[in-house]
This record gives structure tokens, sequence and C-alpha cells, in this order.
């Protein structure tokens, strides 16, 4: 619960803001040993149909979705998740 309030602050704040909000959480920041993201498309200021935006976002994730199981099962683990 702590992670997803978490995430959930992160999302509403700047990025120089993590570390603060990771402390108020309880969570502080580590080093990662690989590169993770999770990135939210088709959201807020991201997106609007009708300037035209957000679908480059959508065609990159169609080119490089991954739907091996393995990679998948990785990924979640490298998150910390539970398949």
């Amino acid at each position: 619960k702590l992670l997803r309030r978490l995430i959930t602050e992160i999302t509403q704040h700047e990025h120089r803001m993590f570390p603060y909000l990771a402390k108020l959480c309880g969570r502080p920041l580590l080093s990662m040993l690989s590169n993770l993201i999770v990135y939210e498309v088709n959201h807020g200021e991201n997106f609007d149909p009708r300037l035209n935006q957000g679908g480059y976002k959508l065609r990159f994730i169609r080119r490089f979705l991954i739907s091996d199981k393995t990679k998948l099962e990785n990924i979640k683990a490298a998150f910390g998740l539970k398949s």
C-alpha cells in the first residue's frame, strides 16, 4: 500500500520531489542495478487527441510490445511484483 501511495503522489509532482516524497512514505530511494521505468500514456498534458498528441507513444508501445512470458516475469520481479 505504501508503494501504491508513493507512485500516486510522485505522479502528481515534479521529478525533483521524488526523494522528499519517498521519505514521507517511508520508502527511501535506492540505487537500482538495472534500468526500469513506469510510464503512463494518454493522460493529462501528455495526451490531447484534438492536438494530435499521444499517437506516437501508442505506436512506440505497439512496436516494442513485450509478449515473451519469461521477459514479462523478469520485469515484474525487478519491480518487486508477484505474478
